[in-house]
Order: C-alpha cells, then structure tokens, then sequence
C-alpha cells in the first residue's frame, strides 16, 4: 500500500492539533460563564449558540473566496487567528476580566475562523493525496476528530480543576501555533481556477446549483439534512429520557454518552479497511443503518437495571454509524466535485448542518413537551430511516469506488 504524502503528513498534524483546540475552547468558555462569571441560563445558551452562527451566516461567502485562492496560506492565517484569540482570551482571565456577552463573542469569533480552516481543509485534501487515497485520508482525520471529541473535554476539565481558567487556553494558543507551523511546512504546488473579475453571489449560486443538480451531491446532502435533524433531536430528547424519565444519576448517564465517543472512535479505525473491502456505495449506507438500529435502541430503552446498557448501545451504534458515513460520504463529494469547486461545496455542507440542527432541536423540544421524550426519539429515528431510504434507493449506494466519480479536475 503506497504511503500518503508527507505534505498530507503536514496537513493531519495540524489539523490533530487544531480539533484537540477547537474541543477545548468549545468546552471552556461555556464552563467559564457558568462557573467564574455566574452567568444565567440565557447567558450560557447564547455563549453556547453563537458557535453555530457563522456556518449559518458566513459558510456560503467563505466557499467563494476559498475557491479563489490557494488554501494552504489560508490554514495558516486562521490558525494564527485563532491562536491571537485565545492569548487575548488567556490574558483578560489573567486579569479578571471579562463579561459572558464577551465570551459570546469570542465565541462566533473563533468558530467562524475555524469554519474558514476547516473549509480550506476539506478544499485541500485532494491535492495532497491520489484519488484513490482520499478514502485513508478521511478516515485518518476522522479518527482525529473524533478522539478530540471524546478527549478534549475531559483533558480541559481537569486542567481547568487544577490549573484555573488560563491552563487549558493556554494550552489551546500552543496546539493552534503547532497547527499554524505544520501548515506552513505544507509544500505542494496547488491548482487554483483561473477566474476573471470577483462576482461573489453569482458564484454563490453557481456552487448551490453545482451540489443540487449533481445527483450524488444532492442526495447526499439531503441524506445528510435528515440525519443532522434527527441527530439533533436526538441529543435534546435524550436528556429529558435519561434524567427525568428514566432517573438516572449524572454519572450513568455520563457512561451512556462516552459509548457514542467509543463508537465513534471504533468508526475510525475501522472505516479504512472497510473502503478497502466493500464498496464506498455500501458503506454510506450502512452510516444510517446503524443509527436507525441505535436510535430504536433509545426509543425502547426500558426502566431499571438495564436502562444504561441499553442507552449505550444506541448511542454506540449512532457514533458507529455517523463516523463511517461522514468518511464515506466526505470522500464520494470529494471525488464527484472539480478542484475550483470545492470550498463551496464544503460550504454548503456546513450551511445544511447548520441548518437543519435548530429544527430538529426545536421539533425534539416542542415534541418532548406535548407527548414525551420517547416520541421525539421516534420522530428522529424516523428522520434518520429516511435518510437510510433515500440512500438505497439512490446511484449513490451503488458506487463501487469513490475514483470512479473523478471530474475533470479545472
């Protein structure tokens, strides 16, 4: 098996250090405004929801401009961004410093510049590694993600108990410098597509049209609409299920969540093998498979003994589930888009999610409030069957190799 590219190398360095950074910060500043600012219950949701704002607002323009330049620079830039943010961040709770508003606006500051990397990432990818690699990469920065995901949080909570606010940003600043020094030693000759004069909202529409009159695009966004919705749904109804309905202890269902971290690092190692074995059609479609089962799993998970065993097996085949379709699906919109396209096709990626998750929040809430809990788990389970059903009866779970759908590269 040939080696992936040192500069790919470069590129999983970086991006290892700027999730562990990106985990913890997300971490942090809603603990911060709880725990050192007393901050009310709409002070924490707007320091927590400004996170999500720029993928709603921003994604789309960010695409364009991407696509119009080469993206190692840009990884750098918005690592170094970052990383000034969070010294700035370090420095006003060295002094004490600070309101919740403000860390709202740290907030939608960091996870716009973030959401500008990750774009430039995604746009990346394919140049530093052969088509028939970018299964193996993805599924290398999956695992990465997710490690960070189930990692990060835990590591800051304990370098917040013994070092104080200022350990675990500080620690934040220095992976985000890391990551800006790895990018920097990034060294390929990117294409860029030859453009004339900027038009940004024709280009806009240009990258919308491109995603939803491909049909393996549109199916996969539509796939992926349905599975964020009823993901969401999910993650709010089964606070109500476990805690109030179920009477669970912090700690139990603590243990019950980790499962889906552990599925989602099982997800990791084993999607590269599997592309190597199945077909990437198949994979895609076993994702929503898996979390059909596990999200039925929710849905009937009995009172008493076995109430956490159940829990965590639903949620471990959701984490399961989600990491083999987005290596999946990340390498088929990948392979099916050309190079001058693909920020904004990250872009739309990221608006869809961003999307979709206030209303599967919402239906989950206003669900959960008029019949019960169990309901809203039902309602997400069927969102993510549909997302299965398009798949199936979808070219995309057809596809046998993710090269085969390689444009013309301009």
């Amino acid at each position: 098996m040939e080696r992936l590219s040192i500069d790919f190398g470069h590129l999983w360095r970086a991006h290892s250090a700027n999730q562990v950074a990106f985990e913890t910060i997300l971490f942090v500043l809603p603990t911060l405004a709880a725990t050192l600012y007393d901050a009310s219950p709409g002070e924490i949701a707007l320091v927590t929801a400004a996170s999500t704002l720029p993928a709603l607002l921003f994604a789309l323009p960010a695409g364009v401009w991407i696509d119009r330049r080469t993206r190692a620079p840009v990884l750098r830039l918005t690592a170094l961004a970052r990383a000034v943010l969070v010294v700035g961040l370090t420095a006003g709770l060295w002094f004490g410093l600070g309101t919740p508003v403000q860390l709202a606006v740290m907030a939608f500051c960091f996870a716009g510049l973030a959401m500008v990397g990750d774009i430039a990432a995604v746009a990346l990818v394919p140049q530093l590694v052969q088509d028939n690699q970018l299964g193996r990469a993805n599924a290398r920065l999956e695992l990465m993600r997710s490690l960070a995901q189930v990692a990060a949080p835990a590591l800051a909570g304990v370098a917040l108990a013994v070092t104080g606010p200022t350990g675990p940003t500080a620690l934040a600043a220095g992976l985000l410098l890391v990551a800006a020094i790895s990018f920097q030693r990034i060294s390929v000759v990117e294409q860029v597509a030859a453009r004339g004069p900027s038009r940004p909202w024709p280009e806009m529409v240009e990258g919308l049209r491109f995603v939803f009159q491909t049909r393996v695009l549109r199916d996969l966004s539509l796939s992926a609409a349905l599975w964020t919705f009823g993901a969401t749904g999910m993650k709010a109804a089964i606070v109500v299920l476990a805690l109030s309905d179920l009477e669970l202890g912090a700690d139990a269902f603590g243990i019950a969540l980790a499962a889906a971290g552990a599925g989602g690092l099982l997800g990791g190692v084993m999607v590269e093998p599997l592309m190597r074995r199945i077909s990437v059609g198949r994979i895609v479609a076993v994702g929503p498979l898996l979390g059909t089962i596990g999200y039925g799993l929710l849905v009937i998970t009995p009172s008493g003994p076995l109430a956490v065993a159940v829990l965590a097996a639903g949620l471990f085949l959701d984490g399961l589930g989600s990491t083999l379709w987005v290596v999946a699906a990340t390498t088929l919109r990948q392979s099916a888009t050309p190079l001058g396209m693909l920020g904004r096709l990250a872009a739309v990626v990221r608006m869809i999610a961003a999307s979709s998750r206030p209303l599967g929040a919402l239906t989950a809430g206003v669900i959960a409030e008029a019949v019960s809990a169990r309901a809203s788990l039902m309602v997400a389970m069927v969102a993510v069957a549909a997302s299965l059903v398009l798949l199936v009866v979808s070219p995309v779970s057809r596809i046998k190799r993710a090269e085969d759908l390689r444009p013309d590269r301009g």
